[in-house]
């Protein structure tokens, strides 16, 4: 596993294993998982792909778009599952129907989720006019936001404002930076650091009176008002099930679009 946050800090992750108990695989046993995190910190992917392949797995996991482009640079012919979006912006794959390469898994379609969230803030808050976009500059995906919602935000009559966060020390500068903007609304872009921290997030978010969405799995219950996206967890569970494939020598056919567990 090849992961930007530490395991214990990831339920999805713990589904992934769950649904590899659910197949039979017991750790130390007839499986050996071995962990190569970052602490947040994505530009040591690459490095920590590199020495992943050294030890030679059978397969590599990746949860974020992130450690896939890492682990395809370091690997060519180790499989690599993924539960991740943007791989075709991204170069990870060519293409979703005939990807090519040594990737397979379940993709997630973050910018089309994106666009749905600031419909629903705009449907839960009618009077937003101005909503802040939190994001995270090394996430490779950032650089798209906000120029990819052009179109729904005019929609919307909303204007967006891209607000960038890199280390969790940076929230409370950010969201005195949003007040100063005069901000009515906060939008939580796709990152494993928000997620990690999505309870400072909402407590923030209230104490600026924000409406808030994100796709983080736990943010509605940790008391931002919305939460909307796909069920990452139960993705990185049935993801399992192309790890025990390919582990039965199935042949790699490339990431679906996480409805099926096609390999």
């Amino acid at each position: 596993m090849l992961s930007p946050a530490p395991p214990a800090h990831r339920g999805d992750l713990d589904a992934f294993r769950q649904g590899l108990r659910d197949l039979g695989y017991v750790e130390e046993q007839n499986l050996l998982l071995e962990y190569r995190y970052a602490n947040l910190q994505l530009d040591r992917l690459p490095t920590l792909a590199v020495e992943w392949v050294q030890l030679n797995p059978d397969i590599i996991f990746i949860s974020t778009t992130a450690g896939g482009l890492a682990a395809q640079q370091a690997a060519t012919t180790v499989p690599i599952v993924v539960v991740a979006g943007g791989f075709v912006e991204q170069g990870v794959v060519t293409g979703l129907k005939r990807p090519g390469g040594n990737i397979t898994g379940m993709t997630l379609f973050t910018a089309e989720m994106h666009g749905k969230q600031l419909e629903l803030l705009k449907e839960a808050a009618p009077h937003i006019t101005r909503v802040a976009m939190l994001l995270n500059p090394a996430n490779p995906g950032a650089g798209r936001y906000p120029a990819s919602l052009a179109a729904e935000a005019r929609a919307l009559g909303v204007q967006l404002h891209r607000m960038e966060v890199r280390a969790p020390g940076e929230f409370d500068g950010a969201f005195a930076a949003i007040a100063e903007g005069r901000a009515d609304a906060l939008l939580v872009t796709s990152d494993v650091m928000f997620g990690t921290h999505r309870q400072r997030i909402v407590e923030l978010a209230a104490t600026h009176r924000l409406p808030s969405i994100s796709r983080s799995p736990g943010f509605a219950e940790a008391g931002g008002l919305m939460q909307y996206g796909e069920d990452i967890r139960e993705l990185h569970r049935r993801a399992a099930t192309h790890v025990h494939k390919i582990l039965k020598g199935a042949k790699l056919r490339g990431p679906t679009r996480g409805a099926t567990d096609q390999v």
